[in-house]
């Protein structure tokens, strides 16, 4: 059925149902009530909804009922043709019995459909449910194998500086750019550098050596992992100054060095006083330098005042028989070498 003849089968409904109505309460003029105390009173249109009504006429109070029957018959190709027949008889009861029928006429050709409507805006998203409850932990997967980070070598290689080739183990976790260090089993020779290459097949292992310590080469090598060097910290602040150290042995006598030119013949020697020495006793107040020859003795003394103290005699010298004077001797590199004055006649 399509729209417009869905539309022409309201309408007549409509027109039937209140034309019904408005017959009844015409023909009888009646007051009413509703049979049912649940439903609306007809005040003047019959809105029982099919129940029918109960009246009393003011001429006489018989009970009535009517009997309509309609037909509506619609062209459907003329939808503004209409036809309605009424029949209607009275009777002791009263009811409304309606029935209808829609006859269409000839049909006519079905009409284009319409152009779909505009599809209409979507509906905003709904609120995220909460979320679900933390499923159980797992089990604890297996212990993995602990990676292999250090080896040795046999190789003979010399410590110094720059590409240095060994042959260690293989499958060993080293990768290119790695800090590795190599020490010897007697720990004097180091080699520090990074990871050139690394054959994890065959163990050929390649450092760029730029950290060293000992000399010679060696075959007893223990490879691991090195820590990076850091950046050099401040210096730090001086030390107390220690203990002076213990004075070192003298060292040898120097050789003696050439004679000097011998010096000028000075004035001759002269004591200040002579005697025995029991007379020294007699200039023990004179000053220091004072010179007394003590004469009692063989070879002679000569005393010499050390200093003003009194009796304060120097270590007196020996004065033998007359003899010739010799020369003052040679003084270089602090050594003196002192010769005989000679004998005083």
């Amino acid at each position: 059925m399509t729209n417009s003849k869905k539309l022409l089968f309201v309408i007549g409904l409509y027109l039937f149902s209140l034309l019904a109505c408005l017959l009844i309460c015409s023909i009888y003029n009646t007051s009413h009530t509703c049979i049912d105390s649940t439903h609306i009173e007809c005040d003047g249109l019959c809105d029982c909804d099919g129940l029918g009504c109960e009246y009393s006429n003011n001429a006489n109070n018989s009970n009535r009922s009517t009997t309509a029957s309609y037909a509506l018959n619609a062209d459907l190709a003329d939808t503004s043709m209409f036809a309605f027949n009424t029949l209607h008889s009275v009777s002791s009861s009263y009811s409304l019995t309606a029935s209808f029928a829609l006859n269409g006429g000839g049909g006519g050709s079905a009409g284009t459909s319409g152009t779909s409507g505009v599809n209409g805006v979507a509906g905003s998203s709904g609120t995220s449910g909460t979320s679900g409850a933390a499923g159980a932990t797992g089990a604890t997967g297996a212990t993995g194998a602990t990676p292999v980070i250090t080896g040795t070598s046999t190789s003979s290689v010399s410590v110094g500086s720059g590409s240095k080739s060994f042959t260690t183990q293989a499958g060993i976790a080293w990768t290119v750019g790695q800090r590795l260090r190599a020490i010897n089993a007697g720990q004097d020779r180091v080699l520090v550098g990074l990871v050139t290459s690394y054959n994890s097949g065959t163990g050929a292992l390649v450092l760029n050596v730029d950290t060293t310590q000992g000399t010679g080469s060696d075959t007893t090598w223990s490879i691991a992992i090195a820590g990076e060097i850091g950046q050099q910290g401040p210096t730090g602040p001086q030390g107390a100054i220690g203990a002076t150290g213990a004075t070192g042995p003298a060292g040898a006598t120097g050789a003696t060095g050439p004679a000097g030119p011998q010096g000028a013949i000075g004035s001759g020697f002269t004591w200040d006083a002579s005697g025995t020495f029991a007379e020294r006793s007699t200039y023990d107040g004179q000053t220091t330098g004072f010179a007394f020859l003590q004469t009692d003795t063989a070879p002679f003394k000569l005393w010499v005042k050390a200093s003003n103290t009194s009796a304060d005699w120097a270590v007196p010298s020996y004065i033998s028989t007359a003899a010739a004077v010799g020369d003052w001797g040679s003084i270089a590199d602090d050594v003196f070498e002192t010769y005989d004055y000679g004998s005083v006649a």
